[in-house]
């Protein structure tokens, strides 16, 4: 029988998920070579391996790119990919703590399941969000609660999961810092202070689901909520809403989606996918369809 592809790339970081991502390599290649011809392996040293291995990929047009490891391995990969006319077909084996862009799309974040997903025919075409120069899959974040999530230890993550995340978080919710920002768009536009900005290319947040109800993968849009304020009143407010699927009826958020939205104001803590992030202003838009991502 034919193979899909003539070639893949597998771009591993074996230090992802507890150095999982070395162990499960052989298992990886086996699976692939099921639907490749030929199987590469590259395994990341150092930040930036993994979008110069994917770039390398995109100008010997390989047609097939699995990145495995965490949230900041896939987005490295995208960059590499993302800016190519005819980007490789995406496989992901989420090896990260919660994995939100790989949940979004439906990847199991169970190892085996994924690795099993790799030889799947089914595609989900994706946006990808640009900010500045750099692409981005899932999330950008400014203010001091998404930079304390950001921020949390890995030792505090291996032992507590996503749970830590929510420890880190209620330390910075605590201390209710406020930052003025402006954000320009031709659908919504905000001016004053904030506890949290944050643009959304899924629905999808620190393993909280659906967490707008309007979200699509690939509809040339992100989410845009502005969090007005952040203390503890404001969580107690919010958290059913959450629950329900309805955050952006908070009248403490200002929500809305767009192609294209620009971010000033006073520079504070930010990061993108995971990774901090210091460029400023942010001019962000929208890459539609960018990418084809294997599926289940």
């Amino acid at each position: 029988m034919k193979k899909r592809y003539k070639e893949a790339w597998i771009i591993l970081n074996p230090s992802s998920g507890q150095e999982a991502g070395e162990k499960l390599a052989e298992e990886i290649q086996e699976k692939v070579s099921e639907v490749a011809e030929n199987v590469v392996l590259k395994e990341t040293k150092k930040e930036g391996d993994a979008t110069e291995f994917a770039k390398e990929a995109a100008t010997q047009e390989i047609p097939y790119v699995i990145a495995v490891g965490g949230d900041g391995t896939v987005n490295e990969v995208c960059n590499g990919i993302g800016n190519f006319e005819n980007p490789p077909h995406l496989g992901i084996v989420p090896l990260g703590t919660v994995n939100d862009w790989a949940q979004a799309l439906g990847i199991p974040v169970e190892e085996k399941e994924a690795i099993a997903t790799l030889t799947s025919a089914n595609m989900q075409s994706v946006d990808l969000g640009k900010v500045n120069d750099l692409l981005f899959t899932n999330l950008l974040a400014l203010g001091t609660v998404p930079k304390a999530i950001n921020d949390t230890s890995i030792e505090d993550k291996t032992k507590l999961g996503p749970l830590a995340y929510l420890k880190d978080a209620l330390s910075a919710i605590m201390e209710n810092e406020e930052f003025h920002v402006v954000v320009k768009s031709s659908e919504g536009n905000y001016q004053g202070n904030a506890a949290a900005v944050i643009v959304l290319m899924t629905a999808q947040i620190a393993g909280i689901s659906d967490l707008v109800s309007d979200a699509k993968l690939d509809d040339g849009q992100c989410g845009v909520l502005v969090f007005k304020k952040l203390g503890l009143k404001e969580v107690i407010d919010i958290t059913p809403k959450l629950l329900t699927k309805k955050i952006q009826s908070s009248e403490n958020i200002f929500y809305f989606r767009t192609k294209n939205v620009e971010i000033s104001g006073t520079q504070v803590g930010a990061t993108v996918d995971g990774d901090d992030y210091e460029a400023w202003p942010m001019e962000i838009s929208i890459l539609e369809k960018k990418l084809s991502v294997v599926v289940p």
